[in-house]
């Protein structure tokens, strides 16, 4: 399962029974995809442009391979 957490600027990584396994580091998530045939992972956060809020959307990696453990 993955978590768009949005309050600690990452995205959480679950195993099946809830276990905790890698987070990717994005600023304020509101978004999660995955790629269904190369895992590749894609997140859309919050970014700025001088005074202007946009988001940003980044690409990481399959698990496991994608991040730090939890």
């Amino acid at each position: 399962m993955y978590v768009a957490d949005r309050l600690n600027n990452r995205i959480a990584i679950f195993s099946e029974d809830g276990r905790p396994l890698k987070a990717l580091s994005v600023r304020a998530p509101v978004g999660v995809q995955v790629h269904r045939k190369t895992g590749a992972i894609y997140a859309i956060g919050s970014a700025r442009l001088g005074t202007k809020g946009l988001f940003a959307i980044t690409k990481f990696k399959s698990y496991p391979d994608c991040g730090r453990d939890l």
